[in-house]
């Protein structure tokens, strides 16, 4: 009897069949986890670049309307921004805010002449309304750098804030739901009335105040 568990033991110790599959069953949930977590940075990563791609668009489209800009102009920058976002959903996760900002009549600080927003998320822009900056120094510049960014006399800087709802590809325990801002600025190119017309006469209800 003795002898015969002996030998039993001996010929399980000697037995390699399945050693691979039990390999891979133990490996199997650290590469699940490296898969996913790749996959994951690389959505992130790439939903990012897009927000800050639609931010740059946005800024650089309103910046370049020649002569004047018209809220027809802003239509269809928004709608050309929506579409740009479609595949993340953008219209209804994400807001961009679009805003003129010049010198003010007093010269002692900047001014939000004016600003329209599309997008269904709920959010303001970081500098504060159209109509700010008009006659105080409420507003000394945009942007996180020291000395912030300033529009000089007779130029208007388009400024393109970006806020988007995160929504993770797969699991929520990397980003988590994360809010995604970016922001772009360019100054204005041959454009000799700073305001916003509204030649087409777009109703008051067309139009993507904020």
């Amino acid at each position: 009897m003795v002898m015969g568990t002996f030998k039993l033991l001996r010929r399980l110790r000697s037995d390699r069949g399945g050693v691979a599959l039990l390999e891979f069953a133990l490996s199997l949930p650290l590469l699940i986890t490296i898969t996913v977590s790749g996959l994951e940075i690389a959505w992130y990563a790439l939903c990012n670049q897009q927000i800050n791609q639609l931010a740059s668009q946005a800024a650089d489209n309103a910046a370049r309307v020649k002569n004047t800009i018209d809220e027809t102009d802003i239509n269809e920058i928004m709608a050309a921004t929506t579409l740009n976002g479609a595949r993340l959903d953008f219209n209804n996760r994400g807001r961009v805010i679009i805003s003129s900002i010049q010198l003010n009549d007093a010269k002692n600080g900047q001014w939000i002449r004016w600003q329209r927003c599309t997008g269904s998320k709920s959010v303001a822009s970081a500098y504060g309304a159209e109509g700010k900056g008009k006659t105080d120094s409420s507003l000394t510049g945009i942007g996180s750098s020291t000395p912030k960014m300033t529009a000089a006399a007779g130029v208007a800087i388009i400024l393109a804030e970006v806020r988007f709802d995160y929504k993770p590809l797969i699991t929520s325990r990397l980003f988590g739901t994360t809010t995604m801002k970016a922001e772009q600025a360019y100054v204005v190119r041959q454009r000799t009335d700073l305001s916003l017309t509204n030649t087409t006469n777009i109703a008051s209800g067309s139009k993507l105040t904020c």
